[in-house]
């Protein structure tokens, strides 16, 4: 069931009507709706405000999520850095998804170097580099929710 959300956009002077599968205030990205908070919070904070939204913090899973997601960050992400949602607060070195999924296949997108910080960085950022980054769950970030149409 798709419900559509009616925005108008102007034009050159004429009101256009677009329609998108996704709720007003996210972001429609071939087949998925994505939010891109305005707000600031820790890693916790942000994975609570996903589920609350019923969706997930971004989660990629392959390389074609990942060309995704960097071309939806292209024409939409505004911050430099968003909480995405991989930890490995659980167990470290083990990288694990907000959905309990592994991230072993996915070393390829850590910029060289990272994840680094050991104990004291156990949460993921996604960077408008395309690259991910480990850094403190505690510090203040925006977040990026991944949700279905």
């Amino acid at each position: 069931v798709y419900v559509y959300t009616n925005l108008s956009r102007r034009r050159r002077g004429i009101d256009v009507l677009v329609c998108t599968p996704c709720r007003r205030g996210w972001t429609f990205f071939q087949d998925r709706c994505y939010f891109h908070s305005r707000a600031l919070g820790t890693w916790d904070a942000a994975n609570r405000s996903c589920a609350s939204l019923g969706a997930l913090l971004l989660q990629v899973t392959s390389l074609a999520e990942q060309v995704r997601d960097d071309q939806a960050w292209g024409t939409s992400m505004k911050a430099s850095s968003s909480w995405m949602g991989l930890t490995d607060q659980a167990r470290e070195g083990a990288w694990m998804w907000v959905d309990g999924t592994h991230s072993a296949a996915n070393a390829r997108y850590w910029r060289p170097g990272e994840p680094n910080g050991g104990q004291k960085e156990n949460c993921a950022l996604a960077r408008q580099d395309g690259h991910w980054y480990d850094a403190p769950c505690m510090e203040q970030h925006h977040w990026v929710c991944e949700g279905e149409p």
